[in-house]
């Protein structure tokens, strides 16, 4: 996305017209590519913002538990926005629904990113509930507590 977005700057100055297709694509595609595959790259390296305040007063097998269910209600947040991205991308794909401008792209390649982003997103929460659901059931927690 930053090469087209320079390529475009640099074609209005010098030649003083911007290339026409940049901003369909950038608006249609590489912005839904960016966010549904950001978010799920930012879920992986569990790179959200905490208050860490907080976090430091809760015992860890407290913190596992809401950690857990955290992150249940994330995946459940992100099958209902898969769902929907897939049901938009199919009826997008049966209408042949494509973008405007000079250079029209069909919309389901767009809306294709929805789905399988928030796909990613879901694997790694279940993961996640996995990860903190067998340290809150090991048995080294309760020699740890006594």
């Amino acid at each position: 996305m930053m090469l087209v977005i320079t390529a475009d700057v640099i074609a209005r100055r010098i030649f003083g017209q911007s290339l026409s297709w940049v901003y369909g694509l950038t608006e249609s595609f590489l912005m839904v590519i960016v966010v549904f595959l950001g978010i799920a790259y930012t879920h992986y390296k569990d790179d959200h913002i905490r208050f860490k305040l907080i976090i430091d007063i809760i015992p860890k097998t407290g913190l596992k538990i809401i950690t857990a269910i955290s992150h249940l209600f994330t995946m459940l947040f992100f099958v209902l926005i898969a769902y929907q991205g897939l049901l938009q991308t199919l009826h997008a794909w049966e209408k042949d629904i494509s973008t405007g401008g000079i250079v029209s792209l069909p919309l389901y390649l767009s809306y294709i990113w929805v789905p399988l982003g928030s796909i990613l997103v879901i694997i790694i929460s279940c993961l996640r509930i996995w990860e903190n659901v067998k340290e809150i059931m090991s048995p080294e927690r309760y020699k740890e507590n006594t």
